[in-house]
């Protein structure tokens, strides 16, 4: 079965949009789709795994920073998968988040770990390749 991952509020609800049709390793739904827009985090962390989703993918770094929101999603049983902030102008952007999703959920499903863990990507832009760096949550 394909994982079903969660885009917060803070990356933009057209990725998911753009990106499902050509997603074959992942289903994905958004914030605004499922709406959750507004939802504080700790809720927000519950709510996704009522409705049997696998992970998040944010570019809120906050969420591993306070004590109660990390230990909320590792109850959640929810995989983090942290963004870094584009750079750039809008077109720019749009490629960066685009091509990294595209080029990372796929590999990162691939090898999905049994149990949470922190995914941290870094876009793929013209100043730098990506990379991932995971660990246990």
């Amino acid at each position: 079965m394909r994982p079903h991952l969660f885009l917060d509020e803070n990356v933009s609800h057209v990725y998911a949009k753009s990106l499902r049709p050509l997603m074959k390793t992942a289903t994905l739904s958004s914030a605004v789709e499922e709406h959750l827009t507004g939802v504080p985090d700790i809720e927000l962390f519950a709510e996704l795994s009522v409705r049997k989703f696998d992970g998040i993918i944010t570019h809120d770094r906050n969420q591993l920073q306070i004590p109660e929101e990390l230990e909320a999603l590792r109850e959640s049983g929810l995989h983090w998968i942290g963004l870094s902030r584009p750079e750039g102008r809008a077109l720019e952007v749009h490629g960066q988040v685009l091509s990294t999703l595209m080029f990372v959920v796929p590999t990162l499903v691939a090898s999905w770990p049994d149990v949470p863990h922190r995914h941290h990507i870094t876009l793929v832009s013209t100043r730098h390749v990506p990379r991932r760096v995971s660990a246990p949550l």
